[in-house]
């Protein structure tokens, strides 16, 4: 019932031309991702890439922090990247949310979950601006460095992973 009042509010607010409101596509977006009342909501993505850092989960040593009890929760899987469930343990820019929230990310044509287990201060990204690592990059993947693939390790990439191997081009929070 939620779910058809909210489909069909957005779709009379999209409707009706109000000049003083511009609709914009994350509210579009919001109406064509509602599945399983889930809502999903489509953010800035302001950089393209396919570099995925990644940092040991052992360098969350906090033990008061949201972090370090979140990655309570975890596991390594196979391929040396930290789960917790069917997420993906990453680390964010704080503009992207905080500790606990639970994404979508568009990596090439797979749709990947994604738990927002370390936040990175303002002052680690580009121009301080809380979005992207200070290379660029949306999201440093968590791993345990004795487990990930050789290249993964040597090139410091997940990207080389193939969970992860493709370019960032979309994200949604849940």
């Amino acid at each position: 019932m939620k779910k058809k009042i909210l489909t069909l509010f957005i779709a009379i607010l999209i409707s009706i031309p109000i000049p003083s409101m511009a609709i914009t596509q994350p509210l579009i977006n919001i109406c064509k991702n509602l599945t399983n009342q889930k809502l999903l909501i489509e953010l800035p993505l302001h950089n393209v890439s396919s570099q995925k850092l990644w940092m040991d989960y052992r360098a969350i040593t906090d033990t008061a922090s949201a972090q370090y009890t979140l990655l309570q929760n975890a596991y390594v899987g196979n391929d040396g990247i930290m789960r917790i469930g069917d997420y993906i343990c990453v680390a964010l820019g704080q503009k992207y949310g905080k500790v606990g929230d639970k994404f979508i990310i568009e990596i090439g044509k797979k749709k990947v979950k994604c738990i927002f287990t370390d936040a990175k201060g303002n002052s680690e990204t580009l121009n301080g601006e809380g979005w992207l690592d200070m290379y660029g990059n949306l999201l440093e993947i968590l791993v345990d460095s004795n487990t990930i693939s050789y290249d993964c390790k040597v090139m410091g990439d997940m990207n080389h992973a193939p969970a992860l191997n493709g370019l960032v081009t979309r994200i949604w929070k849940e």
